[in-house]
């Protein structure tokens, strides 16, 4: 991994096709995750967006950050996409993250830590991670917040519902 070589996650990810934009620095703070011992990644952008086959939804199997947008995926297979450094005027500007829940989880925890109650904290101003597992057909169940709990030194998270269930999405 220290050998590979990839894009800069700065400037921006143009779909010419559908004069859509996204910014890399962005995605990639957003999607970020620990990746084996003191790297951090993220799911590529570029083969998400324009996948066949379903392998983001694979990647994503056990549940998405709740910032995540994995509608997005497969979604500009067959378009013309480019990699500038300004944002063109007359391209909107979209949020994309492709990031599951526990991986993200892990890499909140040791960045940004947890707060007085335990759960893990998503962001520098102490805002708490949230995230939701996925149903059968990509769905989002219901949102989650997670909680650290410590066994012999070992960390384990548990992702706790936020409310209860309600009659309307009491199966969900």
């Amino acid at each position: 991994m220290k050998d590979t070589h990839s894009v800069k996650y700065n400037g921006y990810l143009l779909n010419h096709t559908k004069k859509l934009a996204v910014e890399l620095g962005d995605y990639f703070f957003r999607s970020a995750f620990n990746f084996r011992e003191n790297i951090i990644a993220a799911i590529d952008a570029i083969p998400a967006l324009t996948e066949t086959g379903g392998g983001t939804a694979m990647a994503l199997f056990d549940g998405v950050a709740a910032d995540s947008t994995e509608e997005l995926a497969e979604t500009w297979c067959g378009d013309l996409l480019q990699i500038v450094d300004q944002l063109p005027s007359d391209y909107e500007r979209i949020h994309c993250c492709f990031s599951e829940m526990w991986s993200r989880a892990d890499f909140c925890y040791h960045s940004f830590g947890v707060d007085a109650s335990d759960y893990v904290l998503g962001d520098k101003d102490g805002k708490r991670y949230e995230c939701a597992q996925l149903n059968s057909k990509g769905g989002r169940k219901l949102t989650r917040q997670v909680k650290i709990e410590m066994n012999e030194g070992k960390v384990r998270y548990v992702a706790e519902l936020i409310s209860k269930p309600t009659v309307e999405n009491e199966g969900v």
